[in-house]
């Protein structure tokens, strides 16, 4: 065996041991008791989520009676606010206006000192298709947990208080009810929130507030800590919130705790105590006792008493258990040491790369991303699409998609050393004639069109047409030293940007730009025991940042969006080209197809199992529909396309009826089956008021059901509005009415946990139109509820929808 096919066989088994070693979990428990704190801890989380408990609920009441017993057993001063409350936080997604009956729980250890407060934070609702352990019982179970170390411990020097909100998972109304709201807020100077995005995985410190950086060096001195400024980078550009959203908007400093692992039980009929991590549970335990025991018993709390202007803190794990912080100041000096170090190599191989061969090789580097991300996406978009959730396929790839990164990882790299032959070759090793160049063009633009869209879109055309162009640019052969160049000088580019819009982020290019081009430099020996070292060193530095940032990303979106953690993947392989290419030489042809056949053979594997069981349930969207609109009763389901046990409960033969009948804004078909039950009792719609005065139309209603709904749609048919409330509470941003004849909106509120005197609307519309409102019930539990057929044990709710509901539609004219 020659020594660079030995050399090639060690940097592969290098690759595989330093990716393993990467993400090995090593947050071992600090705490004095860790077994029986985590006991407790998750004896808590099943009395929590013993069953689903949405706001509103019967099961609700008795999770914040558990909880405001817990207090009152240690002796925590503990209260119960309730108000009603319209949401005025807007995302980018929810357009809608929202409100709620909201009853958060308020407990308090009195500190000896004036000094603002510090608060623990976590919400005790779950949604209705979830028992809800992750989220949130495993952060409430730490605040519990909390509360009775340090009521053990002598007073601390600072209040602190218990946030246990209610609300969160629509509409975070607890968390602005208590910022917003509550004058209690402006004691508190930091604000700790525990979430959780699923059943597993490390708990991370990923996100904080501005200016953050006195605040992760207290709590690196304090906890040991796994976390990231990039994820943080990440997340605040993101849809997603926390209640800790809501904080921040009050200039109130935070740490947001969560684990997002076992993204397959988030929300849904799995988030259960038994399938929740004690690993997972014991991170946040460890954050929770020992940053409230610090930060309580701290003097001086960064930035609360404005000793001095901070600035964004860049943090991250380069090892398992290492955690390196550093100010912003120390970022951009880092980010400019690696970009000169870059251009330093770059000025002493100028004799050997002429520009137009680094151009060439940026390209390269720019066109093998764009490639390989494209196929996996395909990939992945024909699992999806083919194997759709109609069709149940969907749910099976969610459960295994551990086994989709590892398919995918494969096939990246087996494709990666598969187009570096086609590259440093030239086309003119596989297309010999003029007539094959243009034969491959034609394939090449007509399959991608194709595979992009099924109906050819500009955007497909223009893709298609620069990989054409590319192949023509490929044409003559690029050396393995140029493809380097032009990757590091991409990794220069993208650094750049990053140190001007996101320094903090920044942390995980410049490191390994800067060893990698620091070793190269250093490294100029010819031995080829030394350039292995040097190889060696290259892939150690990328893939410790690059591997656990690619699988936390493909484990928070790479399910539905693969592209982009793929593109992490490569852009980390690329820096390290030339380790990439002797692996491929030493693999051979036959073994490197063989990685991708093994790849793609997997993804099948995942695509065609059915392995639906009592761990991993089949979703069920079926429900009981009451129109009184049509005076008609069904077991419905809102899928186009019946499967499992909704097609054995709606038969092969189900009716249709348009979805507008229900829902005003949408023109699905709805499958239904008529059945013959005794009706429910739908809600009273009392007019307390009604009169004109000038050109404006003065209504006052009150709605109240005994059927105590979980929330209430309310649906209104565009009119000209001028002022509107509920309860009292006014709503802000009315919409605008269009003169045209047939307006496309209808303006929808959502109430959740009705009251039982129910709620009251006031509005003031245009005098000259007729006032439209169909009122929408949804029930989810309730001893008047009608019972669904017993669901197997194998199937669950499926989660955003009405399944397992009673849903109850009228439509009033006024």
């Amino acid at each position: 065996m020659s020594n660079s096919r030995t050399n090639g066989i060690i940097l592969f088994v290098l690759l595989i041991v330093f990716s393993y070693f990467s993400l090995i979990d090593s947050l071992p428990y600090r705490g004095t008791e860790p077994s029986k704190l985590l006991t407790r801890a998750q004896l808590d989380v099943s009395h929590i989520a013993n069953e689903p408990h949405m706001m509103g609920a019967d099961a609700h009441k008795k999770v914040q009676d558990y909880i405001v017993n817990e207090f009152n057993s240690v002796g925590v001063e503990v209260n119960v606010t309730k108000n009603s409350i319209v949401s005025t936080y807007k995302n980018k997604i929810a357009k809608d206006v929202r409100a709620a009956y909201v009853e958060n729980i308020i407990a308090k250890i009195k500190g000896t000192s004036d000094l603002p407060a510090i608060a623990l934070m976590a919400h005790y609702d779950s949604r209705d298709s979830t028992s809800g352990a992750g989220d949130d019982a495993s952060g409430v179970s730490v605040l519990l947990a909390a509360a009775r170390k340090l009521i053990e411990n002598k007073p601390p020097l600072r209040d602190v208080y218990f946030i246990v909100t209610d609300g969160e998972e629509f509409g975070l109304f607890g968390a602005q009810q208590f910022f917003l709201n509550n004058p209690i807020h402006k004691k508190i100077g930091l604000v700790m929130n525990f979430e959780g995005r699923g059943s597993a995985g490390t708990a991370t410190l990923f996100e904080t507030g501005k200016d953050n950086y006195s605040i992760v060096k207290q709590v690196a001195g304090a906890t040991k800590i796994k976390g990231s400024s990039l994820s943080y980078s990440v997340y605040k550009n993101m849809n997603n919130d926390t209640d800790l959203s809501i904080a921040k908007k009050a200039n109130i400093q935070g740490l947001n705790f969560a684990f997002g692992d076992g993204f397959y039980d988030y929300h849904t009929g799995g988030d259960k105590p038994e399938n929740l991590s004690a690993a997972s549970l014991n991170d946040q335990l460890t954050y929770a006792l020992d940053l409230s025991q610090h930060f309580a018993n701290l003097e001086k709390l960064p930035l609360i008493e404005k000793q001095n202007q901070s600035e964004d803190a860049t943090f991250f794990n380069p090892l398992p258990g290492v955690f390196v912080f550093y100010g912003e100041n120390v970022a951009y000096l880092i980010g400019i040491l690696a970009l000169i170090l870059s251009l330093v190599w770059f000025y002493q191989q100028y004799k050997d790369l002429k520009l137009k061969n680094i151009l060439m090789g940026l390209l390269s580097n720019i066109w093998l991303l764009f490639f390989i991300g494209f196929i996996i996406t395909i990939l992945n978009n024909g699992l999806y699409e083919e194997f759709s959730i109609e069709k149940s396929r969907f749910w099976r790839i969610l459960y295994q998609y551990h086994l989709m990164i590892v398919a995918y990882t494969l096939i990246v790299f087996g494709l990666l050393i598969n187009l570096l032959p086609f590259l440093t070759n030239g086309l003119n090793t596989y297309l010999k004639t003029r007539k094959s160049q243009i034969l491959a063009a034609l394939i090449l633009f007509v399959a991608l069109v194709v595979l992009i869209s099924a109906k050819p879109s500009l955007i497909a055309f223009v893709i298609a047409a620069v990989l054409v162009l590319l192949m023509w640019l490929f044409y003559k052969p690029i050396s393995i030293k140029s493809l380097g160049a032009g990757a590091v000088l991409l990794w220069m580019f993208l650094l750049i940007i990053l140190l001007v819009i996101a320094p903090e982020a920044s942390y995980f290019l410049a490191w390994p730009l800067l060893i990698v081009s620091g070793t190269r430099l250093l490294i100029r020996s010819q031995s080829e025991p030394i350039q292995l070292f040097g190889l060696g060193i290259e892939l150690l530095a990328i893939i410790l940042l690059f591997v656990p940032m690619s699988y936390l990303v493909f484990v928070f979106v790479g399910h539905f969006m693969p592209f982009i953690p793929v593109t992490l993947m490569l852009l980390g392989l690329l820096l390290s080209i030339g380790s990439i290419k002797l692996i491929g030489q030493s693999l051979g042809v036959k073994l490197s197809f063989g990685i991708v056949a093994i790849g793609v053979i997997l993804l099948l594997v995942v695509s065609q199992r059915a392995v639906f069981n009592e761990r991993y349930a089949q979703p069920s969207s079926l429900y009981y529909l009451q129109d009184e609109i049509n005076n008609q009763q069904y077991w419905s389901t809102n899928l186009s396309e019946t499967f499992g046990w909704d097609k054995q409960v709606l038969g092969d033969n189900p009716q249709t009826i348009n979805s507008n009948n229900i829902w005003p804004i949408s023109d699905d078909k709805h499958i239904v089956k008529p059945v013959i039950k005794n009706k429910l009792a739908k809600a009273e719609i009392v007019i307390l008021d009604d009169y004109t005065q000038v050109d404006k139309r003065f209504i006052k209603v009150n709605i109240k059901s005994s059927m105590h709904p979980e929330y209430l749609n309310l649906m209104f048919k565009p009119v000209k509005w001028y002022k509107a409330s509920i309860d009292g509470k006014a709503i802000l941003n009315l919409p605008k009415y269009s003169d045209a004849k047939e307006p496309q909106s209808w303006w929808r509120w959502r109430y959740y946990a009705i009251p039982k005197q129910g709620i009251t609307i006031d509005i003031e519309i245009s005098a000259e139109q007729a006032f439209e409102m169909r009122l929408i019930e949804v029930v989810y539990s309730g001893k008047n509820k009608i019972q669904l057929p017993k669901m197997p044990k194998t199937y669950m709710p499926m989660p955003y929808g009405w399944a397992n509901a009673n849903v109850i539609v009228q439509h009033k004219i006024f």
